[in-house]
């Protein structure tokens, strides 16, 4: 890549659907950019595969991967961004249930998660312990790589179709065309309507650091129910605060 060439921004998702939602728009307003989406189908925070590594590790290789998937340097980005659904893994353990007569493994309501045994509730509580020190290790982390990288980590609680449709369990085969429903007949841009699910008194007095340790605070420290909540408008303002920087 030469030194004329465009900064990429990574952004770091579980899914497609987070590309589906935001990938238009943010190409729209950052073109100084190349706008690029690592796709993990699935949460690199909690896999079997990586149960003994740090957060930061695990972070990074997948940023590796990418990098040598592309024949790109660390040096070639300008930020990674890590997209992640909360799953309510912050709930309290006495909030995990276990119910015989759900359809499912696990069912996910505003103020529990029902499990379909006792072997099942063991598991989700050990994932949310596992899941949630590594985020809390994430999003406190500002720099990632040798190349010390910028990083920030933004989430939806309890995933992305909570925040857009109020629906805390998606029909998996029906997510994408939802999404893509929706954003044909969105008004305004995508970042002004999930602006609403901020839900945080005098936003417009307070500074992004604050904002992001703000609702990042509000997430994990909410132990009785999955609040319907995203801090990605924030990411929005992390691009621009960069392009700011790096063309002074």
């Amino acid at each position: 890549m030469s030194q004329l060439s465009k900064k990429v921004v990574l952004l770091l998702v579980e899914g497609d659907c987070e590309e589906t939602l935001l990938f238009k728009r943010l190409q729209e307003l950052f073109r100084q950019h190349d706008i690029r989406f690592g796709v993990e189908h699935g949460d690199m925070l909690y896999n079997i595969k990586n149960q003994r590594k740090s957060a930061k590790s695990i972070v990074g290789e997948k940023i590796k991967d990418f990098l040598k998937t592309y024949k790109l340097k660390e040096s070639d980005l300008l930020s990674v961004l890590h997209l992640v659904d909360i799953d309510g893994i912050f709930l309290s353990n006495d909030r995990i249930v276990v119910d015989s007569g759900i359809l499912q493994q696990t069912v996910y309501e505003r103020e529990k998660i029902l499990v379909k045994n006792e072997k099942q509730k063991e598991r989700i509580q050990a994932r949310n312990e596992k899941r949630g020190s590594r985020m809390k290790e994430m999003c406190r982390t500002r720099t990632i790589l040798p190349a010390k990288i910028h990083y920030q980590m933004y989430f939806f609680s309890g995933n992305l179709e909570h925040v857009l449709f109020d629906e805390l369990n998606p029909e998996q085969d029906e997510k994408i065309t939802a999404i893509e429903d929706f954003m044909d007949q969105l008004d305004g841009p995508i970042e002004q309507y999930l602006q609403l699910f901020m839900s945080l008194p005098d936003l417009e007095e307070k500074e992004y650091k604050e904002l992001y340790e703000l609702t990042w605070g509000t997430v994990i420290d909410n132990e009785s129910e999955i609040l319907r909540l995203t801090n990605v408008p924030l990411l929005f303002t992390f691009i621009d605060l960069e392009l700011k920087e790096s063309s002074s």
